[in-house]
């Protein structure tokens, strides 16, 4: 049984899974929590830097003759852009036309 410390961590609880809560319930401000949770999902800035290197290089490797169709090729490209922007990089949109 989890004991609650006050109201905000009420809503934290009902917000996460317990398993997720309990990552987070000895962090003593919701801010706190949320910097647990951030680095335990996305990472440090380190491995986001490095994911982000690689996601673009992925992009700019990939070729259409990987993909048996048009369609495929683009599906590709927009999930490899999607992650990039994800990770929070501005990528253009012009940039991807030209990779299609």
């Amino acid at each position: 049984m989890i004991v609650l410390r006050s109201t905000r961590q009420w809503h934290l609880q009902s917000s996460v899974l317990d398993v997720i809560f309990t990552k987070i319930m000895a962090c003593e401000t919701p801010k706190g929590a949320w910097d647990k949770l951030n680095e335990k999902f996305q990472g440090s800035n380190k491995t986001r830097q490095q994911h982000l290197i690689n996601l673009r290089r992925d992009f700019e490797n990939l070729k259409i003759k990987e993909a048996k169709t048009m369609k495929q090729y683009a599906n590709k490209i927009i999930a490899v852009v999607n992650s990039i922007r994800l990770l929070g990089d501005q990528f253009n949109d012009s940039r991807v036309v030209e990779k299609v």
